[in-house]
Parts: C-alpha cells; sequence; structure tokens
C-alpha cells in the first residue's frame, strides 16, 4: 500500500469490513448484536470519511462545486457533526459581492455559531431559501439540500480548495 495516512487506511478497512457485514443474511444481522453495534460503529466512523469527490473543500471545512462560472458552496459533513443540530442558517442577501477569505453567511448550532467563508470573490446569485424553514437540512443533507450560496466568479483559479482526498486526510486527525 503507498505511504497513505491513517484516515485513508481506516476508510479501505472500514469499507471492506462494511462489504464483509453487507454478505451476512438478513437474519444473521437482525439477530445478532455484534453486527448491530460494528455495523454502526463503522458507519459512524465513515461518514465523516467519505466526501463526494465532485466537489473540492477547504481547509475551513466548507464544500465547494463548480458549474461553469458559479459555484455552490455549502459545509461538509465534518463541519456540521462538530457543530452538533443547527437551528439557524443567516443567509446572505442576493446581489452581494463577497471577497475571497471572509465570511458571507453563518449556522448556528445548539453549541456555537460559525462563520462561513467564501472560498473566491464573485456575486452571491442565488442562496437556498429551503434553509430558512429547515435549516437542520445542513445536518441532514450537507451535501445535497443543505447547500449555503451560489457565487458566481470571474476567475477560477482564485479558488484555493483541496481534494476530497486531501480533505479526508486532513479531517483524520
Amino acid at each position: 500500500m503507498a505511504n497513505l495516512g491513517t484516515g485513508v487506511r481506516l476508510k479501505h478497512l472500514c469499507e471492506g469490513e462494511l462489504l464483509w457485514l453487507q454478505e451476512l443474511s438478513i437474519d444473521s444481522k437482525m439477530n445478532c448484536p455484534i453486527f448491530r453495534s460494528v455495523s454502526a460503529f463503522l458507519k459512524a466512523k465513515l461518514s465523516h470519511m467519505i466526501n463526494p469527490n465532485d466537489r473540492s473543500y477547504t481547509k475551513d471545512h466548507e464544500w465547494a462545486l463548480v458549474d461553469g462560472n458559479r459555484v455552490k458552496i455549502g459545509i461538509t459533513d465534518f463541519a456540521q457533526d462538530a457543530l452538533g443540530d443547527v437551528v439557524f442558517v443567516k443567509l446572505p442577501e442576493v446581489g452581494v459581492a463577497v471577497t475571497k477569505g471572509d465570511s458571507f453567511s453563518e449556522v448556528e448550532s445548539t453549541k456555537s455559531v460559525s462563520d462561513i467563508y467564501s472560498p473566491l470573490s464573485g456575486n452571491i446569485v442565488q442562496v437556498n431559501e429551503s434553509l430558512v424553514s429547515s435549516p437542520e437540512l445542513v445536518n441532514s443533507s450537507p451535501y445535497e439540500d443543505g447547500w449555503i450560496a451560489i457565487i458566481e466568479f470571474g476567475d477560477e483559479s482564485d479558488l484555493e480548495t483541496m481534494s476530497s482526498t486531501d480533505y479526508d486526510e486532513l479531517t483524520a486527525h
């Protein structure tokens, strides 16, 4: 095996264990308390190490999904788990200019309030209005329904992010 970080090795080990556990018959799974405990443990461990590879990630735990000259922004599963239950999302206003590295939104949880930073400069062209009435989407679906805003940008080279593999390495420690 190449010189992979502990988190990547654990991810491969856990995925292998989940495949083995999935091969057990339904009856064996349901009647086996060890299976239920191990399965829950492995799924919890994997949930923080499997980030979609169709997007990039920041050191501040935001994800960015580029589509042409627009980028959809949200927070990672790792970030939402650290925050706890999200109770409010302060959305930016459409049309507002954002600067790379500056806060453009806030996510409030039962534990704390966290700033959301823009990974590049541009203009807010859309916000996820669903978060007004259902901020918990950030917890239940951080990579799909829980996105925060879409930024239109001029220069994609302004985007400083890392791959999902590199982000997995960052959050494994």
